[in-house]
């Protein structure tokens, strides 16, 4: 599970053009579904931020984090495969989990209701499974049609919608306001690293941020250890541990 961070900082941008310079209102390394949403929400479904200002960088070759489906597979090029997350809680409540062990009621609503995507239960039969509470998406056969599905149809949304995504770019440091190495008039800076694509999924980003990203606002979207990775490497930021929490 991805554990987000969001650092604020108040004040004006210099730049916002895509380069070795890149700026933006909103940076959020990791393009997981948390990230996704996080963008998703701002630019698509309620409009509050400018889409073009908002960036994603992302150090693998696609998006989706943990939630990855194969589509086209088989002789017939019709299955899809799960090769990450899929399923989820069909509970659209935040206090009754329908059976389920654990409520996923933003990730159901989201699904659902937001989306619009169909499911089915993930173990058909007479409901008596005690994995009966677990669906996944389908398509209009009522054939898998691959949890990716969800974080897909965001991605596409977002990118065109105008949320750059920096594909292979990983954001590995951040350094706080008018501290050492700190670059921009206002708000944080991003150090950005290129990585090497292994596997082309979504597309092929050319190393275009590597360097120095200046940004009003950051959001790690990223697993537990690469966030505390990031925090390490950046003495800057004055970060309070509280009962083993952020």
């Amino acid at each position: 599970m991805a554990l987000a961070l969001a650092l604020v900082a108040s004040g004006l941008l210099a730049r916002s053009a895509a380069s070795a310079d890149t700026s933006c209102e909103l940076a959020i390394i990791g393009g997981g579904p948390g990230g996704l949403y996080t963008a998703w929400r701002l630019a698509v479904d309620t409009k509050t931020v400018p889409a073009a200002s908002i960036c994603i960088f992302e150090r693998a070759e696609r998006v989706g984090g943990r939630t990855f489906s194969l589509y086209g597979q088989g002789t017939r090029k019709d299955l899809t495969v799960d090769l990450g997350a899929y399923r989820f809680c069909r509970s659209l409540n935040a206090t009754d989990c329908d059976g389920c062990e654990m409520c996923m009621p933003m990730m159901s609503n989201l699904i659902k209701t937001r989306l619009g995507f169909k499911t089915e239960p993930y173990q058909p039969g007479d409901g008596a499974h005690d994995e009966a509470c677990l669906v996944k998406i389908v398509d209009d056969e009522g054939e898998n049609a691959g949890l990716a599905s969800y974080t897909d149809a965001m991605y596409n949304a977002t990118k065109a919608a105008g949320v750059r995504f920096f594909l292979t770019h990983e954001g590995t440091s951040v350094v706080a306001p008018l501290s050492p190495g700190y670059r921009g008039a206002d708000g944080f800076t991003v150090n950005v690293r290129c990585t090497a694509p292994s596997w082309p999924v979504h597309e092929a980003s050319p190393c275009s941020a590597a360097g120095q990203v200046t940004a009003k606002k950051v959001m790690l979207n990223t697993p537990l250890l690469p966030t505390l990775r990031i925090v390490r490497d950046s003495p800057s930021l004055k970060v309070h541990f509280e009962g083993g929490k952020f």
